[in-house]
């Protein structure tokens, strides 16, 4: 699958978080739930370098790699891990980032990659600069805190970069939501799961699911693009790799908004009307200046040429 997605954007960049180690790597040996043996420190970063070097052999690059996939989290229903921000930085510094030295590998180390809710724990890898001299930046899901965390992280190591790793967001507010991500300084957005079917399947749980921003019909294999579909596009069709965000009007109102510089030097703004009604609003930009209207709940991008205006 991930080789038919190359196939259709071969500038596709993939990240892997994995929910758990093998079970003969954690104290209780198991699958699900149970904590990291750091005892096995050593075998599990040799493991991640076979791992990586086995899907470039596939010709499937892996940009970025995180540790564990929400360290603090592990209920015995699925597959979790649970790690201490000590036991992180611990393999971290001592045994991943000089494996991946020592192999030549050149996939990125984000850490942490949880909720906004526990700075304690990127902190404690960032402040050891053994462990941070390995580290690209950290990882974060929005299931708990706030985003402002990202930009809190940002200020205190201002050397290291925030993404946004995991989480959906629906309808208006959602897209408020992205906004609100990127102007804390995330680099990315990854939405969690893209197409599941009417009846909210495959999920093997243990978590329920809502409809997805496309829906396959499973009688008829008709896909409905929802609006969140299009919501995403707003964002991610104009917003491209390597755009640095430039300074616009805080979003305080009803008109929560974005605007970022493109490598192609044209700027994007994304605006977001979080009322029923339509909205006037103005853009001032390099003294020149337009007045538009933006309907009631809708997300609208605005693009024009950065160097000529």
């Amino acid at each position: 699958m991930l080789k038919l997605a190359l196939q259709k954007n071969p500038h596709l960049v993939f990240f892997a978080s994995p929910w758990s180690p093998p079970g003969w790597m954690k104290t209780s040996r198991e699958l699900c739930g149970g904590k990291i043996d750091p005892k096995h420190f050593p075998s599990l970063a040799r493991y991640f370098v076979q791992f990586i070097k086995a899907y470039e052999a596939e010709r499937i690059k892996i940009y970025a790699i995180t540790p564990q996939n929400e360290p603090g989290y592990s209920p015995s229903s699925y597959p979790t891990c649970g790690w201490t921000a000590e036991q992180q930085r611990d393999f971290i510094r001592d045994d991943l980032g000089p494996e991946f030295q020592a192999g030549g590998i050149s996939t990125k180390i984000w850490c942490y990659d949880h909720n906004f809710n526990n700075l304690r724990f990127p902190i404690t890898i960032l402040g050891d600069p053994g462990a941070s001299r390995y580290v690209d930046g950290t990882a974060f899901h929005h299931y708990e805190g706030k985003p402002l965390a990202m930009m809190t992280l940002s200020n205190k190591f201002p050397g290291k970069h925030v993404y946004f790793t995991e989480g959906s967001v629906f309808g208006v507010e959602g897209a408020s939501q992205i906004v609100e991500f990127l102007r804390n300084g995330a680099r990315s957005y990854n939405a969690w799961v893209t197409v599941i079917d009417h009846k909210g399947q495959p999920n093997p749980g243990p978590h329920g699911c809502s409809p997805t921003c496309i829906v396959l019909n499973s009688d008829s294999l008709a896909l409905d693009y929802r609006f969140d579909y299009f919501m995403y596009g707003q964002f991610m069709k104009f917003i491209r790799p390597g755009a640095v965000r430039v300074h616009s009007d805080e979003p305080s109102g009803p008109l929560p908004n974005c605007a970022v510089r493109n490598p192609d030097g044209s700027i994007v703004l994304v605006v977001v009307n979080r009322k029923a009604q339509p909205t006037r609003f103005d853009i001032e930009w390099n003294n020149q200046h337009l007045s538009t209207e933006i309907s009631g709940s809708s997300v609208a991008t605005y693009r024009w040429d950065g160097s000529s205006g």
